[in-house]
């Protein structure tokens, strides 16, 4: 799995845990909601910027987002 793909997992399920939606999560963060989608499938890497945002608009720490993600082999 890439470190996109991971990302995207982990995306997927701090969104779920927050309660909010694709769309809900990209205004609270200010996103557009296509990029958040492109995140959670693993088709885009977030730039640092954007996983500080997507952190403090599902109210956890930037790092637990990233918690476990590891270089691909």
């Amino acid at each position: 799995m890439t470190v996109a793909e991971q990302f995207g997992v982990s995306l997927r399920a701090w969104r779920r845990w927050s309660g909010h939606t694709q769309a809900s999560l990209a205004a609270a963060a200010g996103l557009h909601p296509t990029h958040v989608g492109y995140l959670e499938n693993g088709k885009r890497e977030p730039r640092l910027e954007t996983i500080i945002r997507l952190a403090d608009a599902l109210g956890v720490h930037p790092s637990n987002m990233i918690l476990g993600i590891k270089r691909e082999s």
